[in-house]
């Protein structure tokens, strides 16, 4: 040991450097606890955000399905409705060229007529008027059924698009939220290991 050792030991300069090493040592914990924490309340920060977008978008999807659901059910209840028509309409016009027929026949019945080749042509008309109205109906419904299916063809994609763009969009919030979160907690942290450095 020199002789300056000597007698800084003699007035106190070790007590002095223990005592700064250990002032120092004290900081330096502190400092690398606080930083530890921030990472550790970045971490949470994180993870809850994470899950409350988990739980948005699995919400959008509950709804959307729910919500499409019930968009193909109308559907299905306008076809029904649609076909329960066809089938009354043609029911009504099978039944008005039977009276006619009915009609057609006791009247030939009552006139002498029935069994000629007259009653026969006057039933025979009937028939081909009844095959022919028969048509009309079976013609008008198919092209309003072609006309519903279109529209409602048309409507579940535009559904399905805005499901997409819901989701999507939710995504793309996700994505930028949790990028300026990180942005955020990285600009604390870097100043704190900054600030860390400085008293090093």
């Amino acid at each position: 040991m020199g002789l300056f050792d000597s007698i800084g030991g003699f007035l106190g300069g070790d007590s002095i450097e223990d005592q700064t090493n250990a002032q120092w040592n004290r900081t330096m914990q502190m400092w690398r606890s606080q930083i530890a924490w921030m990472k550790k309340e970045y971490a949470k920060s994180a993870g809850e955000y994470t899950s409350g977008y988990q739980k948005a978008i699995g919400d959008w999807g509950a709804m959307t399905s729910e919500a499409r659901a019930g968009l193909e059910e109308s559907f299905a209840r306008e076809k029904g409705y649609l076909g329960v028509g066809k089938e009354n309409v043609m029911q009504q016009v099978r039944q008005s060229y039977e009276q006619q027929r009915g009609t057609a026949l006791a009247s030939g019945i009552m006139s002498g007529l029935a069994g000629t080749s007259f009653a026969s042509g006057q039933q025979a008309a009937l028939t081909r008027a009844e095959t022919q109205d028969i048509g009309n109906v079976e013609t008008g419904y198919a092209q309003q059924f072609a006309g519903m299916e279109q529209r409602q063809g048309t409507q579940m994609m535009g559904f399905d698009q805005w499901n997409i763009a819901g989701k999507t969009g939710l995504q793309t919030d996700y994505t930028t939220g949790l990028a300026n979160l990180r942005g955020s907690w990285a600009g604390r942290i870097s100043g704190q290991q900054q600030a860390g450095l400085g008293v090093q």
